[in-house]
């Protein structure tokens, strides 16, 4: 059987997730998929305790340059909507072509996509040479700029602060940790 491009592009994005996770000690990751091709569910434990669950919706433009422009369609939104039921966070995984992958919660979804699902809407990220993620969607846009490191970053500052409020501490000093992971994948 050929493998797809796409399920390369998801073995990418699931690969450094859990290495990125996996940096941050003895962790048991279970990963599931949710549906046939756009989402995964992740369950993180330490010492047999399940600390974090997440979810990532995926979404894939094959254009090389900006602005990538990706379709929500009503049963997408649905999809994740059901996710952010289920699990402690949903992310989205906007993957750019060959230049990287937007990543962002569900809140964020929210200031881009807002609780009226319409048949069709859609999501636009830009980035001009040398700058970070700009994000609009049909129902308003982000303020700021989205950093190109957010992936996987940002699951990995989740995971951190779940098993920071797990361990009781939730003012777990973890910046060390935090640097050396963005070391690890070529972030500075």
């Amino acid at each position: 059987m050929p493998i797809s491009n796409e399920a390369k592009i998801y073995g990418y994005l699931i690969s450094h997730i859990i290495t990125g996770v996996s940096e941050i000690g003895d962790i048991f990751i279970k990963i599931e998929e949710k549906s046939k091709r756009n989402s995964y569910a992740f369950e993180l434990q330490l010492n047999g305790r399940t600390f974090a669950k997440f979810a990532v919706y995926i979404k894939t433009s094959s254009k090389r340059i900006s602005p990538w422009r990706f379709t929500f369609l009503k049963q997408h939104q649905e999809e994740i909507l059901l996710l952010d039921d289920e699990y402690d966070e949903v992310f989205i995984a906007l993957i750019n072509g060959n230049d990287g992958v937007a990543c962002f919660n569900y809140e964020t979804l929210k200031v881009l996509l807002d609780d009226h699902f319409d048949e069709s809407e859609w999501v636009s990220v830009r980035r001009k040479a040398r700058e970070q993620y700009t994000l609009a969607g049909k129902d308003g846009k982000m303020t700021g700029k989205l950093p190109l490191n957010d992936f996987p970053s940002a699951i990995v500052d989740f995971a951190l602060k779940q098993l920071g409020q797990e361990s009781g501490n939730t003012a777990l000093d973890l910046s060390s940790e935090k640097n050396q992971k963005k070391r690890i994948f070529g972030l500075f």
